[in-house]
């Protein structure tokens, strides 16, 4: 998955069990078929999501604690569905208006 300019993803488990993990206080919790939208950083430390090296993640998952459950843990990461968050922002149009109120004002010129 190409993520260069991504900032959030939404990962859905299609894992039997339902599984839950922290990143910055916040605990993300992965039930069976139920999307939940993230922040990249929380997905790369809680999955490895564009990292090489994943055992870190794994390790914290409880899913590797010797190197020969990697293969297994591998298996369960496949089972997880990463989807970037496509982010559309709009100007509301009372932005637009007072923006627009404020063109020529030199009251406002001069603050700026």
């Amino acid at each position: 998955m190409d993520i260069e300019g991504i900032q959030f993803l939404q990962v859905t488990s299609k894992l039997p069990k339902k599984f839950s993990a922290r990143f910055h206080g916040v605990e993300y919790v992965f039930a069976t078929g139920e999307p939940v939208t993230m922040p990249l950083e929380a997905a790369r430390h809680i999955f490895g999501v564009g990292e090489d090296n994943k055992l870190p993640a794994f390790h914290r998952l409880g899913w590797v604690t010797v190197t020969a459950q990697l293969e297994s843990a591998m298996k369960k990461l496949k089972d997880i569905k990463f989807e970037p968050v496509k982010q559309v922002y709009e100007l509301s149009q009372a932005m637009e208006r007072r923006d627009a109120g404020t063109q020529g004002d030199p009251a406002v010129a001069a603050e700026s």
